[in-house]
């Protein structure tokens, strides 16, 4: 009994503290986030820091553009950090670092997969860019935007990515790539109109309906099996993991101080887990997969935004 009434307090004073924290309603980058500084000019590699990256390049990196890639970079680790939820979790011994690739073949030289024009390397906590796909010489602006933001979320996670299932750490991701806008800007205040418009994209444009892997498959999914899946897929289908992903995380992000009290908690509660072999916690049941595939269904056609679940 006292136990029972001690843990409610304790929830109740969880509540009380997200409350006083709110959650972000837009963010825009100031100038002095495009700030960095030029490390080892005669280095091998051409070196710069901004303030909580390390950037390396094979070659020197035009100063506009790496201005507006330091503005776009920082904006992502002040915006997570904005969020009252403890997800700022970056690597714990060295500055999170960024390897510029200036082609797709230096880009998979360096691990990157053939195809890609963005990866996080789990192995060594470094993301890797081709700036070719970034700032491409059509001059056509920033057509990766969402992957750099995805990559970026993993890189500022990296101390927790190993400790959840995979489903967590990519609904994250793609959640604020959504609410990006471009050069750094997040917006909230539109979250569902943003969720369904990048939804949307990614998947056929003929296509009246958003097909989804059903959580009842996405919940039993290891690092492994994700990798696996999202590899074999065949065009549009690589990306419904990920539309589950996302709407897993918007209905645990807004559906009320309750319910991010419980994201709260089983995000700290990971610090539990000391290595790989350690329990993970849970933060949906694979029990709860039907009844949430329900309610995301439900919500989201009242949006305009038709579901198919896939198992």
């Amino acid at each position: 009994m006292i136990r029972t009434i001690h843990s409610s307090i304790l929830f109740f004073a969880l509540l009380a503290s997200l409350s006083a924290r709110e959650w972000p309603t837009k963010f825009s980058p100031s100038a002095a986030l495009g700030k960095h500084q030029t490390l080892d000019p005669e280095g091998e590699l051409h070196r710069y820091a901004t303030k909580n990256y390390l950037i390396e390049s094979s070659t020197p990196l035009d100063r506009t553009k790496l201005t507006d890639f330091a503005k776009t970079i920082e904006s992502v680790a002040v915006v997570i950090k904005s969020i009252p939820l403890p997800l700022y979790s970056p690597p714990v011994h060295d500055r999170p670092r960024i390897l510029i690739c200036p082609d797709e073949t230096s880009f998979v030289r360096a691990g990157g997969p053939k195809g890609f024009a963005g990866y996080y390397s789990s192995h060594d906590a470094r993301v890797l860019i081709r700036w070719d796909q970034l700032y491409p010489s059509s001059g056509i602006a920033r057509p990766m935007d969402d992957l750099l933001i995805h990559e970026l979320t993993h890189l500022c996670m990296t101390n927790i990515l190993w400790r959840c299932p995979p489903w967590f750490h990519e609904g994250v991701a793609e959640y604020l790539a959504a609410a990006h806008l471009g050069a750094g800007r997040f917006r909230f205040t539109e979250i569902e109109n943003d969720i369904e418009s990048h939804v949307e994209k990614h998947h056929p444009p003929e296509s009246k309906i958003a097909n989804a892997l059903d959580p009842a498959v996405l919940f039993t999914l290891t690092e492994r099996g994700w990798h696996t899946l999202t590899k074999e897929a065949v065009d549009w289908e690589s990306f419904e993991p990920y539309t589950s992903s996302l709407l897993l995380i918007h209905y645990a992000f807004h559906g009320g101080a309750e319910r991010r009290a419980e994201v709260k908690t089983y995000l700290e509660s990971l610090d539990e887990v000391i290595t790989r072999r350690s329990p993970q916690p849970v933060l949906f049941a694979p029990s709860q997969a039907e009844d949430l595939k329900e309610k995301l269904t439900r919500f989201w056609s009242t949006r305009g935004l038709r579901l198919h679940f896939k198992k």
